[in-house]
């Protein structure tokens, strides 16, 4: 996988092909229904706005939910042994 590719979700063309294929259906089912080119735009756009701010909640709620701490460190942690009090 190329990882520099994004996820399907986060393209603009694939919500661009979804909402046009939307109005093609909403369309068949509803002849006088016209979207022009500026209306689906505008349509994408909404879709990736809301999109967005679900995405937003969805990750802080992930956070607030996990019952795991965050790292910054990769790869696995060495357990440090607890220390002793000097007995002097």
């Amino acid at each position: 996988m190329d990882e520099h590719a994004k996820p399907w979700w986060q393209s603009r063309a694939v919500w661009g092909g979804i909402v046009a294929l939307g109005a093609t259906i909403l369309q068949a089912i509803n002849p006088q229904l016209q979207l022009d080119g500026e209306t689906r735009d505008g349509l994408v756009e909404a879709i990736l706005a809301v999109a967005q701010g679900a995405g937003a909640l969805l990750a802080i709620y992930g956070r607030v939910a996990a019952k795991n701490r965050v790292s910054v460190r990769s790869g696995p942690q060495k357990e440090t042994p607890p220390t002793q009090p000097n007995a002097a």
